[in-house]
């Protein structure tokens, strides 16, 4: 991306156009499997890994 794209997507997230779907959520213990979720190809959305 160029500079002006990333830009425009920082307002739009500051002006809460941007709605991500989170698909999961999981703990650092779960990183791993998060993770292969991902690499699968299963996400449909975006995957959390918290942070204590």
């Amino acid at each position: 991306m160029d500079r002006e794209s990333l830009e425009r997507s920082a307002r739009l997230a500051l002006d809460g156009a941007l709605a991500p779907v989170i698909t999961a959520v999981h703990p650092p213990s779960a990183a791993a499997a998060a993770l292969a979720t991902v690499e699968n190809g299963h996400a449909s959305g975006k995957v959390v890994i918290t942070m204590p």
